[in-house]
């Protein structure tokens, strides 16, 4: 199973093969915005996504998500992973959404849709990835990602931020 939020403000719990069925329809969706039908821009993904209200502007998680899709754009272009480079095709679309959806799930410990605190933990200590200052990384994550302080990370929140969760050790 997958939990995504791309186009709702639901969870969608879905079974993989449903989920990149729905990331090939976002892709036709935000093609539409493209001068290339078969290629989208990290542009036209932004835009789609401030249309349906995933991310805003006088919040600031627009510029947050350009800039995080941004470095993943440069990042998959220097490692060659586009054929056209600053530019996603259909099934380079889906695989990175649809993997970075999974990597969301593993710490949305009961498929809620937003990882609190307690997920967090309990993905580390499944993954034999705690020790003893964990409650202090936990915290400092969530100071970084939980943009509206709510108390969980949503995936925009989680997205927005990933390169420091990933580079955080």
């Amino acid at each position: 199973m997958i939990v995504f939020m791309l186009g709702t403000d639901d969870p969608v719990h879905t079974s993989e093969k449903d989920a990149i069925t729905e990331f090939r329809v976002l892709f036709d969706t935000i093609a539409g915005l493209s001068m290339d039908p078969l290629h989208i821009s990290p542009q036209n993904i932004v835009e789609h996504f401030c249309s349906v209200g995933l991310i805003r502007a006088h919040d600031g998680t627009q510029h947050d998500f350009a800039r995080t899709l941004a470095k993943f754009t440069k990042k998959f272009d220097a490692k060659g992973k586009l054929m056209r480079p600053g530019f996603y095709n259909e099934e380079e679309f889906v695989k990175f959404w649809f993997n970075t959806h999974k990597f969301y799930n593993k710490y949305d410990v009961n498929n809620s849709g937003a990882i609190t605190r307690a997920d967090f933990l309990q993905s580390l200590k499944d993954s034999d990835r705690s020790d003893a200052d964990t409650d202090e990384k936990v915290s400092e994550i969530f100071n970084i990602a939980d943009r509206n302080r709510d108390g969980v990370i949503d995936f925009i929140e989680f997205f927005c931020r990933l390169p420091q969760i990933l580079n955080w050790n």
